[in-house]
C-alpha cells in the first residue's frame, strides 16, 4: 500500500507543481483570515461561538479537501483508472484507503503552512493576540480539529466515490458549512452544545473514529461494482 500512496502523492501533486502552489497561495490567505477570530475569542463569550471557533479549522480542512478528493476519487472512477486498481487486485477499502491518506497528508502539509504563516503574520496585527492561550488551544488548532475535518473527508470521499455526479454534494456541502454557521445559535438552542465544548478534546476524536468506521462499513457494505463508472 505504501507504493500505491506514494504513486498517488507523486501523479497528483509531484507531477502538478501548479495544484501545490495554488492550494498553497489558497492557504496563505485563508487560514490567517479564518484563524484570526480563533486568536481573538475570549472565554467569557458564548458557548455558541466557542463551539463555533473550535471546529473552524475542522471547516477549513473540509473546504480545502473537497476538489482534492473529486479528483482522486470521482475523477479517477470517470476516467475508469479505479478498474486498473481493482484489476491488479486493490479491493475497494485498501484503494480508499491509500488515496485518502495521500490526500491527507497533502491537506494536513497545506494547512500546517497556513497556520504557520498565521503564527507569522498575526503578532504583527496585534503584538498580544497569541498571548495566554493555554496548551489545549494549540492542541485543537494544530491537530484535533483538523483530524476531525481529515475524517469528514475521509467518508466526503466514500460519497463521491459511489455517486454519478458529485457537483450537487459539493455545492450542498459548501451550503451546508456556512448554513450551520449562520444558524448555530438557533441549532443550539436544539442541541446543547456546553457538554461538547467542555469535553471537545475527547468529543472530537470520538466524533473522527466514528466517521473513519462509518466510511470503512459502507466500503464493505456497498458492492464493488459501484466503483464502476
Amino acid at each position: 500500500m505504501k507504493l500505491l500512496i506514494k504513486k498517488e502523492i507523486h501523479h497528483f501533486y509531484l507531477k502538478n507543481p501548479l495544484v501545490v502552489f495554488l492550494n498553497i497561495g489558497l492557504v496563505l490567505f485563508l487560514v490567517p483570515t479564518s484563524i484570526f477570530p480563533v486568536f481573538s475569542i475570549h472565554s467569557n463569550i458564548s458557548s455558541v461561538a466557542l463551539g463555533l471557533h473550535k471546529i473552524i479549522p475542522a471547516m477549513l480542512i473540509v473546504l480545502l479537501g473537497l476538489q482534492l478528493t473529486a479528483v482522486q476519487f470521482y475523477g479517477e472512477k470517470m476516467n475508469k483508472n479505479l478498474e486498473v486498481l481493482l484489476a491488479l487486485g486493490y479491493d475497494p477499502i485498501k484503494i480508499w484507503f491509500c488515496k485518502i491518506v495521500s490526500i491527507w497528508m497533502m491537506i494536513y502539509f497545506f494547512y500546517l503552512i497556513g497556520i504557520s504563516f498565521a503564527f507569522v503574520i498575526l503578532p504583527l496585527i496585534s503584538s498580544e493576540i497569541m498571548q495566554s492561550k493555554q496548551f489545549t488551544f494549540y492542541l485543537n488548532l494544530i491537530l484535533l480539529s483538523p483530524l476531525l475535518g481529515l475524517s469528514i473527508l475521509g467518508l466526503i470521499s466514500v460519497v463521491q466515490l459511489y455517486f454519478e455526479d458529485i457537483r450537487v454534494i459539493n455545492i450542498s456541502l459548501t451550503l451546508g458549512i456556512f448554513l450551520f454557521i449562520f444558524f448555530l445559535p438557533q441549532i443550539s438552542k436544539i442541541i446543547p452544545l456546553a457538554g461538547f465544548i467542555r469535553h471537545f478534546s475527547v468529543a472530537s476524536m470520538l466524533i473522527s473514529a466514528f466517521f473513519v468506521s462509518m466510511s470503512l462499513v459502507i466500503l464493505r457494505v456497498i458492492p464493488t461494482e459501484r466503483f464502476l463508472r
